[in-house]
Order: C-alpha cells, then sequence, then structure tokens
C-alpha cells in the first residue's frame, strides 16, 4: 500500500484538534502574575475549537464553553466555572488585578457557580459573581457585583458598582442596577424564566458531552 503523505496529515489534524482542544494557553508572566499558570479543565468539559481559555482559570465538570468565548485569567485570577454551566458565543469573561469577591472563604476574581447560563455576547468582568443556577441573558454585563442563586439578569441589562443581587431576583431586560436600592425593587424570577434556564442548562450538558 502505497504512503499518501496528504491522507496521513488530515489524519494527524483531525487526532489532534480532536485531543488538544481549543486555544488553551498559560498566561503571561507579569509583576503581579509571576508564573506562567496554566488552564486546569476538566476531562468531561467541552471547550470549542475558536473559544480562547488563558491563565489561572479552572472550568469544572460537563461545562460547554461554545464558539468565540474568551475566558483570560492574565489579569485578575482566579477565574473559576463550576459544573454544569455554559458560557456562550461571544461571551467575555475578563477580571481587574488585585479585586477579588469572596465566595465560602476564598478570593476569586471571578466566580461562576454551577448550572449557570451566560447567554450569547454577555460581559462577566470581576471582582464579581455569579450564583448557582443564574442566568444572565444576551449581551447583558455584569462588572464589579454579586448576582445570587437562580436569579436572571435579562437581555441587554447592567448590574455593576458593588451591587448584589438577592437570591431568585430578576432583572428585566434593559435595566441598570447601579445601586443596592434599586437592587432591593426587584421581584422575584419568573416561572418561565425558571424553565428557559433549566432548559438551556439541559441543553448546553448535552453538547458538552456530544461535541
Amino acid at each position: 500500500m502505497k504512503f499518501d503523505k496528504r491522507f496521513f496529515l488530515v489524519c494527524m489534524y483531525v487526532l489532534l484538534a480532536s485531543t488538544a482542544g481549543a486555544e488553551i494557553f498559560p498566561g503571561p508572566i507579569t509583576s503581579w502574575n509571576k508564573t506562567a499558570k496554566v488552564p486546569k479543565v476538566s476531562e468531561t468539559a467541552y471547550v470549542s475549537l475558536n473559544a480562547s481559555v488563558i491563565g489561572e482559570v479552572y472550568i469544572g465538570d460537563n461545562v460547554y464553553i461554545a464558539p468565540g468565548a474568551s475566558v483570560r485569567g492574565d489579569e485578575g485570577v482566579p477565574i473559576y466555572i463550576g459544573s454544569g454551566t455554559n458560557i456562550q458565543d461571544g461571551v467575555i469573561i475578563h477580571a481587574l488585578k488585585d479585586k477579588f469577591v469572596m465566595i465560602e472563604g476564598k478570593k476569586y476574581a471571578v466566580y461562576i457557580g454551577k448550572d449557570v447560563c451566560v447567554a450569547h455576547g454577555a460581559i462577566i468582568h470581576g471582582p464579581c459573581a455569579i450564583g448557582d443556577g443564574s442566568f444572565v441573558g444576551f449581551n447583558s454585563t455584569v462588572f464589579k457585583a454579586i448576582v445570587g442563586k437562580n436569579c436572571a439578569v435579562l437581555h441587554h441589562s447592567l448590574v455593576t458598582n458593588n451591587v448584589k443581587i438577592p437570591d431568585n431576583k430578576c432583572v428585566p431586560s434593559g435595566t441598570v442596577i447601579d445601586s443596592q436600592h434599586l437592587a432591593s425593587t426587584l421581584g422575584n424570577i419568573t416561572e418561565d424564566v425558571i424553565e428557559l434556564k433549566k432548559e438551556v442548562v439541559e441543553v448546553n450538558k448535552e453538547f458538552a458531552a456530544g461535541y
């Protein structure tokens, strides 16, 4: 059988793509990060070939990171993404250096809990935290804020200025929440949003396994 170099190279490319996966790189050495930290990604997580994960990032079990997402742990670190969470197309996750939130006695630049949905085009910029089971909608931004568990920050909204959103609350689409007073006026998440959130989580867990 004649050796086909071209066929061999194609096979090698497919093999490397399936095993090496996405653009997963160590962070740069800087004056505030003295070592080149490498992302830690669960074997059951999926990171798209068109996504970037850089630096001190921890990605849990069954996480799905879609094409075009950028998770950059090169300035503020660490960045933590909990199990079952999905980070959708075009999402940006980054943080300011030496700024933290405290979760269960530990410091994080960005903390995203388990079974969280971060929808297309959202920006999660630390210091911030998103609690378990919460939803951040299309093109919304969370910056210098804490969003509680089982919340929804609906599409095109902004949560910022050291606000804390209590558990089970909903930020309506297009809303700016930049004071604790405004956060205290929010209503509870509705059943239709809860159902949407559950469905999106389950779909993206299947993506993590299927891809």
